[in-house]
């Protein structure tokens, strides 16, 4: 149901091809550091010419996926999100790279995964967890999927780890903290999760915890040129359909923004952070 996402299968922020575009650019500013993580937390290729079977959990349009697949040829990824056209565009980009027998794709909402007990070595949740209400319920489903020593990775961030966006312009921040309090209060999902989250892990039965956070500056990626816009106040006139603000305050926000990035170039710091957690009954622990 909608009140279990916040990203919802009506919610796209824009047409669906600039969402994909948008979504890109996300992941190609994230897989920097993202990718050597996932490297150290994958098992090794097997030795008989087996695949390694990754559950990549609200996939999206299949962008780490595509990475995770064209990285890592000992790979196997069943690509899985809520949304149907994300999945088609995905299919259509894993068809044209990689042979069949090397991905599938598959439409359900977490916490529901459409696979049997212990039949995956590796689940990779990519800033999907902050749109699930369901959280106890998704990582018990993550660890029955999961083979008994599999691996769990998860990628996301906290509203209370303080990302950095300039220049600083009183009217967006007014918009965006809007923003963030109604997506929490009408969804449900959680903000901050990455202290309550070793404690869900053990209760859903993982160990060998391990948590790290890493930073992005926008400058340190090419991505930025299609990032950046998405801090304009522009994104926040769907609070304008939905009555929360008027046009008029998002126009004035967005007019002093414009103003303001004249002087000073747009800056974003984005702080996030992983978990790797291995299902299993061993209760010891490792942190980075």
């Amino acid at each position: 149901t909608k009140s279990d996402l916040w990203y919802t299968p009506e919610g796209f922020n824009k047409d669906l091809a600039s969402e994909i575009e948008y979504l890109g650019s996300q992941d190609a500013t994230s897989w920097i550091k993202e990718g050597p993580r996932i490297r150290a937390a994958l098992p090794p290729a097997p030795t008989d010419g087996s695949l390694v079977t990754v559950l990549d959990a609200g996939c999206g349009p299949g962008h780490t996926s595509h990475n995770i697949l064209r990285e890592f040829p000992f790979v196997r990824v069943k690509c899985m999100d809520v949304q149907a056209p994300f999945l088609e565009y995905a299919n259509k980009i894993f068809a044209r790279d990689f042979p069949a027998d090397r991905f599938e794709t598959l439409q359900s909402q977490l916490p529901t995964i459409p696979l049997a007990d212990s039949s995956v070595d590796f689940v990779h949740a990519r800033l999907v967890l902050q749109h699930i209400a369901k959280i106890n319920e998704t990582l018990k489903e993550f660890s029955r999927v999961l083979k008994p020593g599999g691996t769990l990775f998860i990628m996301d961030t906290d509203e209370s780890m303080g990302d950095i966006l300039l220049p600083q312009v009183e009217e967006v921040d007014e918009l965006l903290e809007i923003h963030n309090e109604e997506r929490h209060n009408e969804n449900k999902g959680h903000t901050n999760l990455s202290a309550h989250l070793w404690f869900w892990l053990e209760q859903a039965g993982f160990s060998r915890i391990a948590y790290d956070s890493m930073s992005f500056h926008s400058k340190e990626h090419p991505s930025w040129d299609i990032y950046g816009p998405m801090t304009s106040p522009k994104v926040y006139y769907s609070l304008v359909r939905k009555g929360l603000v008027s046009k008029s305050q998002v126009q004035d926000a967005e007019a002093k923004w414009e103003e303001a990035v004249k002087q000073y170039p747009p800056i974003m710091v984005v702080h996030m952070w992983t978990y790797v957690a291995h299902k299993g009954t061993n209760s010891a622990r490792e942190e980075l």
